[in-house]
């Protein structure tokens, strides 16, 4: 249906600020921030409040806040980065595009998995801690195209590995990203 009720999205609003309160909670032990990565109808369910308290520099977040980054997906319209303007307090959106399939008719032939591939590839690559939000994002969805292109898990060889490089640079379109 493309819509998240309101009931849901309280209780993953509400999961995601007990795992944020854990983490503040426990920062003695451990010294990384949170990637979330949601679906785009579960992200634009929550309040603009929340973006607020995790939005701060020209990347989109603050380096004060629990929550590090969020990219959030949006099947075959690609992802984006939500950003605050400080000035204004409107929110904006740096856009990623979906990356273009390597298959016989240009469609998915299984997109199962395609988002859990894009928030795990980026959630690992936000955690390096020296990957910017855009490169995460392009990087994710290398993944999540790849993971599109075969009918089950891709195999993890080379060429798999250079097609998730090479689709990276192409929704990069040159900007700030896998250089």
């Amino acid at each position: 249906t493309n819509l998240v009720s309101v009931e849901d999205a309280t209780h993953c609003a509400a999961i995601l600020q007990d795992i944020i309160n854990a983490a503040r909670t426990s920062m003695k032990y451990y010294r990384g921030k949170i990637a979330f990565s949601p679906d785009r109808q579960l992200f634009e369910s929550f309040p603009l409040s929340f973006v607020q308290s995790a939005s701060g520099d020209e990347d989109g977040i603050s380096s004060s806040s629990i929550v590090d980054s969020f990219a959030v997906r949006d099947g075959p319209n690609g992802s984006f980065i939500p950003h605050i303007n400080n000035n204004n307090n409107t929110p904006t959106r740096l856009q990623i595009p979906a990356a273009k399939l390597i298959t016989p008719n240009a469609q998915p032939i299984n997109p199962t998995g395609a988002g859990n591939a894009y928030a795990a590839a980026y959630a690992a690559a936000r955690s390096l801690g020296h990957c910017s939000q855009y490169k995460a994002a392009c990087i994710a969805t290398g993944v999540g195209a790849v993971v599109c292109e075969y009918n089950h898990l891709p195999p993890w060889e080379w060429s798999v590995m250079e097609r998730i490089r090479d689709a990276a640079r192409e929704v990069s379109d040159g900007r700030r990203c896998m250089e």
